[in-house]
């Protein structure tokens, strides 16, 4: 199905009581210049009709939006305003800073005072909910929808929420869950689930949306949930099936120029020679780590000393070796090809303890410290004595070292 494109509004007008001077459908809206809002909708996600909806895709192109606006706001005003949404973020220092701004898109540009036919116009945040108001031009209240629109949930405080009961929640909206810079939490994937289980107790009627820019492919909810991202072409949709009977679509947005090699003007803000980061922005690439090549001297004239191998997201296997020459050692890391073998004296890293393995004092669950081995290669990545073959294996390897300290 082609998927529909439009070009973001330019500017925000001030929302009012009265009707604003716009054409609104219940997705998009057009002022005098025929200026479309927003670069997508989720109805092509939506249709799966599945338990979970994942979207993922370059910053800005419109994910955050139609979340809140249609599938949380929109079915709140439809509900009689009854049916309200989570909105989950990691930390509770993201609630903090973004709950003033969260609903800015349909009050700044007039669609929550249209959709509402003047009723209300703004949006407050008051002690972890957000509720509906009506102010006059002046900024005061007039009128307060007595049920919040959406409640707050960190998964940082995830025991915080437990014993409360939720039952006008429908929808859960987790934004930005691959983070950017900030990391994972410890035990996050057991927070997540504690979070749900506190807002869906028994229930079957909840939808879970799971926003996130293309910050890395190596994520414990892609492993969690069994989504090989890395093998998806932007602007498709897969489903999963579970044994429990849930289901899974994932979205990976199609780039919002049409085509990911196609220079736009904004691009002069964000791509700068080969620094990383700027092609995640423009297009909706992989933001992978800096990974320095094996030098060409070492290639040739280092001796491999001592191999080893990391079982990382997904079973794929890295391989490590250990070089040195002229004194000096580094490691070097790239993809196994090949299969494991599993010999008594290799020495092999997983993310989780495997019990038919125990009898390997060689197999470890992460690096440990106190062992020499695991400290010489610690230390030889945190001391720029690594190199990679690709950017792939650099990310796989940063992920599994965060995954192994944090307990993923």
């Amino acid at each position: 199905m082609p998927r529909k494109k439009h070009r973001a509004q330019e500017e925000h007008k001030p929302a009012t009581t009265a009707k604003p001077a716009c054409v609104f459908d219940d997705r998009t809206l057009s002022d005098d210049r025929g200026c479309l809002y927003a670069y997508r909708n989720n109805d092509e996600i939506n249709a799966m009709g599945t338990d979970f909806r994942m979207i993922v895709g370059e910053r800005s192109n419109g994910k955050t939006y139609p979340t809140i606006t249609f599938d949380g706001l929109k079915r709140f005003i439809d509900s009689d305003f009854k049916e309200s949404f989570a909105y989950v973020r990691r930390w509770a220092e993201d609630i903090k800073a973004n709950a003033p701004e969260l609903f800015n898109g349909p009050v700044g540009n007039g669609w929550l005072a249209w959709y509402t036919k003047g009723q209300y116009n703004r949006v407050q945040y008051y002690r972890g909910k957000w509720y509906l108001v009506q102010c006059d031009d002046k900024g005061e209240v007039k009128a307060k929808c007595k049920h919040p629109v959406a409640y707050a949930f960190a998964l940082s405080m995830a025991d915080h929420y437990k014993g409360a009961d939720y039952p006008d929640i429908y929808t859960i909206i987790f934004d930005e869950f691959i983070p950017d810079g900030s990391g994972y939490i410890p035990r996050e994937w057991r927070c997540w689930q504690s979070i749900m289980s506190t807002i869906i107790r028994r229930r079957t009627d909840v939808l879970v949306y799971m926003i996130a820019n293309t910050v890395s492919p190596n994520c414990p909810y892609f492993d969690a949930y069994g989504i090989k991202i890395d093998e998806m072409p932007q602007g498709t949709i897969n489903k999963y099936q579970y044994k429990g009977g849930g289901t899974l679509a994932i979205e990976y947005c199609e780039s919002t120029d049409g085509a990911s090699n196609k220079a736009q003007p904004s691009d002069k803000y964000f791509i700068i020679d080969d620094k990383p980061g700027g092609s995640m922005i423009t297009r909706g690439d992989w933001e992978l780590p800096d990974a320095p090549k094996l030098p060409r001297n070492l290639s040739h004239v280092g001796r491999t000393v001592f191999r080893f191998w990391i079982i990382t997201s997904r079973d794929k296997v890295i391989q490590g070796n250990i070089i040195e020459t002229g004194g000096l050692a580094c490691v070097f890391f790239h993809d196994k090809t090949t299969p494991l073998q599993w010999r008594k004296d290799d020495y092999v890293y997983m993310s989780q303890w495997d019990a038919d393995l125990m009898y390997c004092p060689t197999y470890r669950v992460g690096f440990d410290r106190t062992k020499s081995v695991d400290r010489t290669i610690l230390d030889m990545v945190a001391g720029n004595r690594a190199y990679y073959s690709n950017p792939v294996v650099a990310d796989k390897l940063k992920f599994f070292i965060d995954q192994t300290k944090k307990g993923l």
